[in-house]
């Protein structure tokens, strides 16, 4: 039997559950899947501190790959718009790419 979990890891399970139903999996069989998932989990990690990136980096090198790209078609004002940005970050976004390819 399987010990009851924490909050946090009730969240994991709910999360890992969702993921499983979205691909097809029934309720039921997704629920026991993570169940069994955050359980091995626990047994091969617990106690020890993990680390999980947020992902923001990637996603904000990949956002400025696009502004990057789109600077060669448009005008930094229409993307700083378009982005939520400022002219002057979407410029200096653009200086940074360049001198990336420089180097």
């Amino acid at each position: 039997m399987t010990k009851p979990l924490g909050r946090p890891l009730r969240g994991l399970q709910s999360l890992i559950a969702e993921v499983l139903r979205g691909a097809g999996i029934t309720a039921p069989a997704a629920a026991d899947r993570a169940l069994r998932t955050v359980s091995r989990w626990c047994a091969n990690y617990g106690g020890v501190t993990v680390y999980l990136p947020s992902g923001k980096a990637e996603r904000l090198a990949d956002r400025d790959m696009q502004i990057a790209a789109e600077l060669k078609t448009a005008k930094a004002s229409e993307i700083a718009c378009r982005y939520g940005l400022s002219e002057a970050r979407v410029r200096q976004i653009g200086r940074r790419s360049a001198a990336a390819v420089n180097r």
